[in-house]
């Protein structure tokens, strides 16, 4: 039998070292402050974990300002080795949160996305899970550029050569009567 002082030190010390776990993540760039992203500008941020940290609750927004085209690349160091396991989800315009694979290479982890996005869209990058034996670091990178513009297909100058022609043989027909 445990008397009730025991397990009330007990449960203490476990949520102390909870406590201590999860907040022991640094953080820098987009995992410290919302980001606002027009087509042309970059950013970056990492997550740094100590030996089996977690990384609950670690994670990042970003807003378009305008039209673009986003790519995020992101780096998990080391991966698969010493126990990890880290887990990188994003959420588009609050819909409900996708994991982003992660592709082992060599001890460290390599994930990507590509994503059109139209102004005031979000998105939300999330990192959750432990941290192995050796600590991990997470970093990610943002890059925009305009979406290519949409090129005027050959029907659309035939539709207006044809347009043009009507309006001509109506313009002949109307002076001959």
């Amino acid at each position: 039998m445990f008397r009730k002082p025991i397990v009330l030190a007990l449960a203490a010390i476990f949520s102390l070292y909870a406590t201590i776990s999860s907040a022991a993540v640094t953080t820098s760039g987009i995992f410290n402050t919302p980001v606002s992203l027009s087509a042309g500008d970059t950013a970056k941020g990492f997550a740094d974990a100590e030996a089996f940290d977690l990384y609950a609750g670690t994670s990042a927004t970003i807003t378009a300002m305008d039209d673009l085209e986003l790519l995020l690349t992101a780096t998990v160091n080391p991966f698969l080795l010493g126990g990890n396991s880290i887990e990188l989800s994003y959420s588009f315009n609050g819909l409900p949160s996708v994991v982003l694979p992660i592709t082992p290479t060599n001890g460290t982890g390599a994930a990507s996305l590509n994503l059109s996005m139209s102004a005031l869209d979000t998105l939300e990058l999330f990192v959750d899970g432990e941290a192995g034996r050796a600590g991990n670091l997470v970093t990610v990178v943002l890059l925009t550029e305009a979406p290519a513009a949409v090129p005027l297909p050959a029907a659309g100058g035939m539709l207006l050569t044809a347009l043009g022609g009507i309006y001509i043989a109506r313009r002949r027909s109307k002076k001959a009567s």
